[in-house]
């Protein structure tokens, strides 16, 4: 957790690890490498349970404006985060024209599952 030390007290408060098990801080890790404003962006993920978390680690490699695309990904469920992680390994452009599936229900995602 190193990296932590590098952060300010803004972004260590947007982190909220202090809440987080052993394993929900390794997985949430990544995190420590983005800027403030991707915090910001991410913040959502704090929330989010150990088994949620591990679904969506693939957004932490994402670049801002991917993580902007990709935001409602957050206020998904579990189940629904399931069936929408192929989107992770979309590129941007796939991204884009795949961000209405963010407002999809999960009765809709079910239907639309590859």
């Amino acid at each position: 957790m190193m990296k932590l030390c590098d952060k300010s007290s803004e972004e260590l408060h947007l982190m909220m690890l202090c809440d987080k098990s052993c394993e929900e801080l390794h997985i949430m890790m990544k995190l420590c490498d983005k800027s403030s404003e991707e915090l910001h962006l991410m913040m959502k993920l704090c929330v989010k349970s150990s088994e949620e978390l591990h679904l969506m680690m693939k957004l932490c490699d994402k670049s801002s404006e991917e993580l902007h695309l990709m935001m409602k990904l957050c206020d998904k469920s579990c189940e629904e985060l399931h069936l929408m992680m192929k989107l992770c390994d979309k590129s941007s452009e796939e991204l884009h024209l795949m961000m209405k599936l963010c407002d999809k229900s999960s009765e809709e995602l079910h239907l639309m599952k590859l």
